[in-house]
């Protein structure tokens, strides 16, 4: 898959293993920024390494491609995309770095990731953690629906269906 095209705000790189160090300490070791993800708060930065090295494994397998999201006026990485393919859709995850939340990053990798998955599939897809008000509040925003058709214990499913012409909005 290829990545995210850049913007004039945002450019997109594969995750390396030289980030871990901004991602230990603008995401993963912070309780606030970890607590509805997949994984725990880490305690070390060995955490986040072996992290990435597993985020490699499964991009280079094309399992799950993960992508830096850098802001291009300072040239610095502001968050971290990921995308699962699936049978018929594929799967979105976002996560803003603590120290640039609330500045439009979650809302422009969130539309940069949703259409490169829109070239490849008619479905996107999010899981989010019923307690995450925010993000729910960012997908429901951008047009995204929950899907209670894929409702799990404590997550909520939200999709988005690819439109057929690009003026017209996601149908609910």
């Amino acid at each position: 898959m290829n990545k995210p095209e850049d913007s004039s705000s945002l450019a997109y790189r594969a995750v390396a293993d030289t980030d871990a160090a901004v991602l230990y300490s603008e995401a993963f070791s912070d309780r606030e920024t970890t607590l509805h993800l997949q994984w725990d708060t880490h305690i070390a930065q060995k955490e986040t390494e072996e992290l990435i090295v597993e985020m490699l494994e499964l991009h280079r397998n094309g399992d799950k491609f993960f992508w830096i999201g850098v802001d291009r006026k300072r040239n610095k990485p502001v968050g971290l995309g990921s995308i699962r393919p699936d049978e018929n859709a594929a799967w979105i995850g976002i996560l803003v770095l603590k120290n640039e939340k609330r500045k439009g990053f979650g809302r422009k990798m969130l539309s940069d990731l949703e259409s490169l998955v829109h070239q490849y599939f008619a479905s996107a897809l999010a899981e989010i953690h019923e307690e995450n008000i925010e993000s729910s509040a960012l997908f429901e925003s951008a047009g995204w629906c929950r899907d209670s058709s894929l409702k799990k214990p404590l997550f909520e499913i939200y999709r988005k269906i690819r439109s057929e012409r690009s003026d017209v909005g996601n149908e609910h």
